[in-house]
């Protein structure tokens, strides 16, 4: 088990390299390779493919689904990138329990990924900015760099991201992404 649990954060780590340097192609003004991505389809396959280190962290990753979810016109390899960033960074901080809840109107689709770790100290009332969490972490000494990529990947699609602290403990990070494409 212990050489399980190594192998899967030797995986992380290498994931972070390849995020680090995504985050620097990132901020050069990458070109976005657009194509259908079938929301369910995609918060399935990424879950299952997180839930190998989530089992080694003795955690659960929770998806609640709702029907009818679109096909956005996105860069799905890119979201990936920055939905995994959002579990490795719960299981980091100690999350048991990931619930992945999503929500739409007509011209938004919201994913907010929610842990019960020990997350970041951040005001009780209300979201903030990502960039404010990122600056917050830069003060603790830590980079922020998955959640850099995070914030950069949904500003190339037209969206934002806002995290906030969970009542009686944690983190919640929401993306908002325009469905319309």
């Amino acid at each position: 088990a212990a050489v399980a649990v190594a192998r899967l954060d030797a995986d992380g780590v290498g994931r972070l390299v390849g995020a680090r340097l995504g985050g620097a192609k990132l901020g050069a003004g990458p070109q976005l390779r657009l194509g259908p991505v079938r929301v369910g389809e995609w918060l399935r396959t990424t879950g299952r493919g997180m839930s190998g280190l989530a089992a080694a962290h003795e955690a659960t990753i929770e998806l609640d689904l709702p029907p009818g979810l679109p096909v956005l016109n996105a860069d799905g390899d890119r979201l990936t990138r920055a939905l995994e960033n959002l579990l490795r960074n719960a299981l980091q901080n100690g999350a048991r329990r990931i619930p992945v809840l999503v929500g739409q109107d007509e011209e938004t689709l919201a994913i907010e990924v929610r842990d019960d770790g020990s997350g970041l100290e951040l005001p009780a009332a209300g979201e903030m900015p990502l960039a404010e969490v990122i600056a917050r972490l830069r003060t603790t000494g830590s980079h922020g760099i998955g959640l850099q990529v995070v914030e950069r990947v949904v500003q190339l699609h037209g969206g934002s991201a806002a995290a906030s602290a969970r009542k009686g403990g944690g983190f919640g990070v929401r993306l908002s992404l325009p469905r319309l494409g």
